[in-house]
């Protein structure tokens, strides 16, 4: 019984070193696993850690884990106090930077445990590792985007409400604030307070919560109350189940950049350059803000503006400087035309003179022409009033022989309807004679019939009779009608002849009447004509005395235009401008119209235009 129980005591202890060592086993197949004494020198290592680390167990066992450091951390401080923990028997874990046979950087997740004797000395530790450098090296780039990232670029954090959380220090340096200023605050507290209360900015931030990417240039307010531009993007963070839980903001402050600069400074030398222009200095220019190798966005831009500003100088400058000559020119131009208009003056009243009297003479020759007109004209409606009474009689002539001709189409039209009621008569009797003999076959029955039957047959005669004396008439006018329409044709054709001798007569009076007509309307457009001319040229002797007038001010409109381009400074040589040509003499007025010859009317319209180009 007493040995029962030691060997229950040792099927107790092989069953827990079985479950131990089973452990062991599931840990090492999943996990690299290296032992040390107490003082760093190594005793074993599974084939993880052996393929982790790229070594053999030949090549590991009696090194000292030292080994697995860089030369840097070997020599300092802490790794000898890291092994004296150890040695002391306090258990170590953490994340270890190592390094492989190949001298590669491997990362370990690991725990150094230290293992006790039955006094409570440590006298080995075994390392429990799992290899994590790839997602170290993950981590390393990616926090190695984050600083990059917060060095060039304005971070900020925000809750889905707006609510600042974190801001780097590119934020504050670019709004000017303290970190301490504006966590937990709201990001209107960045926007312009109209925008803060609009329906746009609202919805902004509901898009956000909902998750959806914003990105854009925005424009901010600093907190000096300054417009800033930052090019930025609003980023939801979504957790493992796609919902957003905060919202980062990376953002440039594009008012800095490089080009924005460059673009800024050409702008303001563009306005130095226009407002040079507007003082009247024409000789400023563009500088020279891009040298050949210089790279920017904006180069393209900058040299069209460059170059446009150039060419608008250029041109501008022609343009005073042909301004100047001209005025100069309009000066002397208009000391000769107040001459001209002067002497053109004195020539004008001259031709008044010769007009006035060459006007009486005309007066004359058109009262005498009117009467001849005058008498023409009467003898000419007495001739159209005769044939007008010709035509009238012809007329009626013409519309009688039309109503005998109606007649004797009528009487036609009569005796064919005669013809017809014969027709009738004769197919009346005929059915009265078949009546008549029906009725006598019918017997007593058909003696009534008869009776009506000849009754019939005798009023189909007398229609028959009628018919022909009717006939008999109708042939009589007929031909009486025939008589009478050729006695209207011949009583036609005589009033015809005499018509056309009217009309002739008529024809040659008119033409009488007509010439002289024609002669009096072209001496009366002669006399209008040269009453005109007269007025024309009292006119003309006050236009001249404007145009004299207007001359002397445009002469002082020169020398005023040619001191207002004084105002521009071109730094070009003004050319003068030489005098205008000589002007050609004018020769003198001809004697004045003292009598006219007797002309034809043609004649008399010729002389009508010639004095209406005068």
């Amino acid at each position: 019984m007493f040995c029962q129980k030691y060997k229950d005591q040792l099927n107790d202890a092989q069953n827990t070193i079985f479950e131990q060592n089973a452990l062991i086993d599931a840990i090492s197949r999943s996990q690299a696993m290296i032992e040390f004494d107490v003082d760093g020198n190594i005793l074993t290592a599974n084939e993880n850690f052996l393929k982790t680390m790229g070594y053999q167990a030949a090549d590991l066992v009696g090194q000292h884990h030292r080994m697995f450091v860089s030369a840097e951390e070997n020599s300092h401080p802490d790794y000898q106090k890291f092994w004296r923990s150890l040695k002391e028997g306090r258990f170590v874990s953490g994340r270890y930077k190592r390094i492989d046979k190949n001298g590669n950087e491997v990362w370990l997740e690991a725990s150094y445990t230290p293992l006790f004797d039955k006094h409570g000395k440590a006298y080995k530790v075994v390392k429990v590792a799992s290899d994590i450098t790839a997602e170290v090296q993950q981590e390393i780039i990616n926090q190695g985007q984050i600083d990059a990232i917060n060095r060039v670029m304005a971070v900020i954090e925000f809750d889905l409400d707006g609510h600042i959380l974190n801001a780097n220090d590119n934020f504050m340096a670019a709004m000017g604030y303290q970190l301490s200023e504006i966590q937990g605050k709201h990001h209107r507290l960045f926007v312009k307070p109209d925008y803060a209360e609009s329906e746009e900015y609202r919805t902004f931030w509901q898009d956000l919560k909902a998750g959806q990417y914003k990105s854009g240039t925005f424009q901010r307010v600093t907190r000096h109350g300054q417009d800033i531009w930052l090019e930025a993007s609003y980023n939801p963070i979504l957790d493992e189940k796609g919902n957003a839980i905060k919202v980062i903001k990376y953002a440039v402050d594009v008012s800095k950049n490089e080009n924005t600069l460059l673009l800024q400074n050409v702008i303001d030398d563009a306005g130095s350059v226009l407002e040079h222009f507007a003082e009247g200095d024409l000789t400023a220019r563009m500088k020279q803000h891009l040298n050949d190798r210089q790279v920017s966005m904006f180069r393209p831009l900058i040299e069209s503006l460059t170059f446009n500003i150039q060419d608008m100088s250029e041109k501008l400058q022609g343009v005073i400087v042909s301004a100047i000559s001209s005025s100069q020119f309009v000066s002397n131009a208009s000391n000769e035309v107040k001459q001209g208009a002067l002497d053109l003056s004195e020539r004008v009243q001259q031709q008044a003179a010769a007009l006035e009297e060459t006007s009486a003479t005309m007066d004359q020759m058109n009262s005498a022409v009117q009467a001849n007109t005058e008498n023409a004209q009467n003898a000419s409606k007495v001739s159209t009033d005769a044939q007008k009474k010709a035509n009238e009689g012809t007329e009626v002539m013409n519309q009688t022989i039309e109503a005998m001709n109606a007649i004797e189409e009528s009487s036609h039209k009569i005796a064919e309807i005669v013809t017809l009621i014969d027709g009738i008569a004769f197919q009346t009797n005929l059915l009265a004679l078949n009546a008549a003999v029906e009725a006598a076959r019918a017997g007593d029955h058909g003696r009534g019939f008869a009776v009506v039957a000849g009754e019939v047959r005798s009023l189909a005669q007398k229609s028959a009779e009628a018919a022909k004396d009717i006939k008999k008439l109708i042939d009589e006018t007929s031909d009486r009608v025939k008589q009478g329409s050729n006695l209207a044709s011949e009583s036609g054709e005589m009033l015809g002849n005499i018509n056309s001798s009217i009309e002739s007569i008529t024809q040659m009076i008119g033409q009488i009447a007509q010439a002289s007509s024609e002669q009096a309307t072209g001496i009366s457009q002669v006399h209008q004509a040269i009453s005109q001319i007269d007025e024309v040229t009292q006119q003309n002797a006050a236009l001249v005395e404007e145009t004299s007038a207007a001359a002397e001010s445009m002469s002082d409109q020169a020398n005023q235009l040619s001191h207002d381009m004084a105002f521009f400074k071109t730094g070009r040589e003004i050319k003068h401008t030489p005098h205008l040509p000589k002007k050609p003499e004018v020769k003198p007025i001809a004697a004045p119209v003292k009598a006219v010859a007797k002309q034809e009317p043609s004649a008399n319209k010729a002389d009508s235009d010639e004095w209406g180009e005068f």
